[in-house]
C-alpha cells in the first residue's frame, strides 16, 4: 500500500507528511533562540515616522552606520536596490535642468555603497526563474570557493537552476564584501517548510543569505556541497555539516511563532534609542513586518510571517 500510495498518490502522501510535520512542532513547542541574532525591523512604527519604502539611501546609510559603530558583528539585507534612488539630491537637479554653477550635489547612492563598504554588510539579491525582462545575466561576487564533492555530472542536477538576477545597482553591488539570495520557494500548499541554501546560475553556485551570513560569521572561505547516489546530501562549512533534501534544501527547524528571535524597530536605531548590548557582536538582520512591503509568507506556527525572520530560524 505504500508503494502504491508513493508512486499513484504522491501529493496525497506529501500532504499527510507536511500535517504530520506542522503538528509535530505544535507538540514541540517553542525552543529558545542563542541571541545572537537580532533582527532590526522597517515596521509600521518606522515607516509612519520616516516616510513610505523605499526611503532615500542616505536614511539607510545612517542605519548601517549606527549598526556597525555599536559594534555589529555581520549585517545581513533581507531587500535589494535595484533601481537608482530618484530622491537623490542630483538626480532632482538633473530632472529639473536646473543650472547648478559646478556645484556638487549628494549622490545619496554613492554614500550608501560608501557606508557598506566600511560595514560588515551582506547584500541581498534574488535570482530570476521565469522568462522575466526584468532580469539580468550578471553574477554576483562571492569571496568564497564552492566544491560539490562526489557530484556524478552525467546524473540529473537536482539544485535549483535559475534563469536571470535581481541585483543591487552596481555601485552598491561591487562596494559590498559578498551577498546572497534571498529566494524562499513556497511548497504545493503556499507554506514555506524548507529553504534553498544553494542555487546554481550560469553553472556556479550561489549561497542564500542566511548561508552566507553564517560562512562570513565564521570566516571560512570554502564550502562545500556534498552529493550522495540521489543528489545533495548535505552542505559543509568548516566543523558545520547541515543536512539538506537532495535539492539542497533545508528543512526549516521553526523555533516558534513570529517574533521568536529579538526585534527592534529600525526607526529605534536611527534615533540611537537602543541599547548597544543588543547590538554589540551580534548577526543582525534588515528586514520587515509591514505588511504594505508584502515580505509575509506562509509557515507551520502562522499563515503571515514575516520573511526575514525565516533567514534567521
Amino acid at each position: 500500500m505504500a508503494i502504491t500510495s508513493y508512486l499513484y498518490l504522491p501529493k496525497k502522501l506529501n500532504t499527510f507528511d507536511n500535517i504530520l510535520r506542522d503538528y509535530m512542532f505544535t507538540i514541540r513547542g517553542p525552543i529558545p533562540d542563542s541571541k545572537n541574532i537580532v533582527i532590526i525591523d522597517l515596521d509600521d512604527k518606522s515607516l509612519q515616522e520616516i516616510g513610505q519604502w523605499p526611503w532615500s539611501r542616505d536614511i539607510v546609510s545612517k542605519l548601517i552606520n549606527n549598526l556597525t559603530q555599536k559594534g555589529a558583528a555581520i549585517i545581513g539585507l533581507d531587500i535589494v536596490f535595484a533601481e537608482e534612488d530618484r530622491s537623490s539630491p542630483h538626480t532632482l537637479i538633473k530632472k529639473v535642468d536646473f543650472k547648478t554653477n559646478n556645484i556638487i550635489f549628494p549622490n545619496y547612492d554613492n554614500i550608501l555603497a560608501h557606508t557598506i563598504a566600511n560595514s560588515p554588510v551582506i547584500l541581498g539579491y534574488q535570482f530570476q526563474f521565469g522568462d522575466e525582462t526584468y532580469a539580468t545575466n550578471i553574477s554576483p561576487q562571492i569571496p568564497a570557493i564552492f566544491i560539490e564533492k562526489n557530484r556524478n555530472f552525467e546524473d540529473t542536477d537536482y539544485v535549483l537552476n535559475a534563469k536571470g538576477t535581481l541585483l543591487n545597482i552596481p555601485i552598491i553591488q561591487n562596494n559590498a564584501y559578498s551577498s546572497g539570495f534571498f529566494n524562499n520557494i513556497p511548497d504545493a500548499s503556499g507554506t514555506i517548510r524548507s529553504v534553498p541554501l544553494v542555487i546554481r546560475y550560469d553553472l556556479e553556485l550561489y549561497p542564500s543569505l542566511a548561508l552566507e551570513v553564517l560562512r562570513a560569521a565564521l570566516g571560512i572561505n570554502q564550502v562545500t556541497v556534498n552529493y550522495n547516489e540521489i543528489g545533495v546530501s548535505t552542505v559543509t562549512l568548516g566543523e558545520f555539516k547541515i543536512p539538506t533534501d537532495r535539492h539542497g534544501r533545508l528543512l526549516v527547524n521553526y523555533r516558534g511563532a513570529e517574533k521568536s528571535f529579538q526585534y527592534i524597530s529600525a526607526v529605534d536605531i536611527l534615533n540611537n534609542n537602543f541599547n548597544q548590548k543588543d547590538i554589540e557582536n551580534k548577526i543582525i538582520l534588515i528586514g520587515t513586518t509591514a505588511a504594505g512591503l508584502q515580505d509575509l509568507r506562509s509557515t507551520p506556527y502562522d499563515s503571515i510571517f514575516p520573511g526575514v525572520e525565516i533567514h534567521a530560524m
